[in-house]
Formats: structure tokens, sequence, C-alpha cells
């Protein structure tokens, strides 16, 4: 069982910011990591359904313009932002972010 629904049974609220594997979970903020796959899909529509729609939405209005789609590094601008705000904001008891740009260049290079 994923830490967050482990968080979610003890009555504890969580929020994740592009965590992997997040899509369609019960995390109360979430803004899941997942990436059209289908010609007929895009991003906003793939979004709105994998995470927390209307956290979604709000996240976007507030710091939408830091972002250039899903290009880094301005991607994890926006998640830094987003994160930062719902920390201070919603004060959930389990945070996971996943920024994506440093996890890619420690893949490539390492520590």
């Amino acid at each position: 069982m994923p830490l967050y629904d482990v968080a979610k049974e003890k009555g504890l609220t969580t929020a994740a910011f592009l965590w992997p594997v997040t899509a369609g979970s019960k995390i109360d903020y979430n803004l899941a990591e997942i990436f059209p796959n289908r010609i007929w899909t895009n991003q906003v529509l793939v979004s709105l359904k994998a995470s927390s729609p209307l956290f979604l939405y709000g996240m976007n209005k507030k710091y939408g313009k830091l972002r250039h789609g899903i290009k880094q590094p301005w991607l994890d601008d926006f998640v830094t932002a987003c994160a930062v705000d719902t920390i201070k904001n919603k004060k959930p008891d389990l945070t996971l972010i996943h920024l994506v740009d440093m996890d890619s260049m420690r893949h490539r290079y390492g520590v």
C-alpha cells in the first residue's frame, strides 16, 4: 500500500506534486505526473482527469505563467510554487514532491 494511502487511512491530509504513479489516487491535493500518450488526448485533459481537478485548476490559475508546457526548468518552477503555496495554505500532513529536472539529471549524471 502506498504511503499516501496509509496516511489517508489515518485521517491525515496528503499532497503530491508530479509524484509518480499517483494518477487517480485519493490524495487530497494531487498534481499527478502523467503525460498524454494517445494522439487524441492533450496535456490539459489528461492532467485534469488524473489529478485533483479543482486544485489543479486553481494552481494553474495562480502559477501557470511559470510553465512552458512540460519543458524544464519551468515545469519544476511551477511545481515548486504550487508546493510552497499548498504547504503554506493547506498545511498537508504528508507532501510528496518530484522535481523532474533534478531527478533526470541525477539519473543521467549521478549524485
